[in-house]
């Protein structure tokens, strides 16, 4: 006689949504460590990133 084990069907779906709330959340993280960097932010900051975005622009007209 076979029984069927429900707990597991529901305990792996509740592993795969903490999975995925947490990769989203480590790549929100992310996004917010990588201002600099982020394609998403176009904000020249101080020192070395400013003065590449500058050189890059002058070089590109």
């Amino acid at each position: 006689m076979k029984f069927k084990n429900t707990n597991i069907s529901a305990t792996n779906t509740i592993q795969k949504k903490y999975l995925l709330i947490y990769f989203v959340i480590s790549i929100l993280f992310m996004l917010c460590l990588s201002t600099s960097t982020s394609p998403l932010y176009n904000i020249p900051y101080a020192g070395d990133t400013a003065m590449f975005q500058t050189i890059g622009k002058y070089w590109a007209e």
